[in-house]
């Protein structure tokens, strides 16, 4: 029993660690490439901030219906999203020189379920990420836009 406690209050801890966020360095004078996030509204995700970011480093914090756009170095880069206590999930792109890509993110649908075992949120992703194409102004009109860090 006491084992069980052990572990549930290290699983609580590790859900409530805080989350920094930096800017990505990126190289002057050297073409950059244009990266937008924008986050859906989801009632199953709705309470937590996502994390946006790479390599251990997160850019940016996004809400529901939120979007940041930054710059970052050209070629690959392994993207991930998590929010506090659950599980990265990654996406890995080649940025062009020069180019923009547009990411949406979005809650897990399975996240329904996990409602029923609220452990399992914490052994899982609650957001997927993917490529998208751009989105017009219109589109991001009813979303807020969160400066970069």
């Amino acid at each position: 029993m006491h084992k069980f406690a052990a572990l549930l209050m290290l699983l609580l801890v590790c859900g409530c660690a805080p989350m920094k966020t930096a800017n990505p360095s990126v190289d002057s004078g050297a073409p950059s490439s244009t990266v937008l996030v924008y986050r859906e509204w989801a009632y199953n995700s709705g309470g937590p901030s996502m994390y946006f970011g790479e390599g251990g480093s997160y850019y940016l914090s996004l809400r529901n219906l939120e979007y940041s756009e930054g710059t970052l170095n050209p070629g690959k880069h392994l993207f991930v999203v998590t929010t506090r206590g659950s599980q990265d999930f990654s996406l890995q792109l080649d940025l062009s020189p020069g180019s923009r890509t547009c990411l949406k993110a979005y809650a897990d649908p399975a996240n329904y379920a996990k409602m029923i075992a609220p452990l399992l949120m914490n052994l899982t992703s609650l957001f997927k990420l993917e490529t998208v194409a751009c989105p017009g102004s219109s589109f991001l009109d009813s979303y807020t836009k969160v400066p970069k860090t």
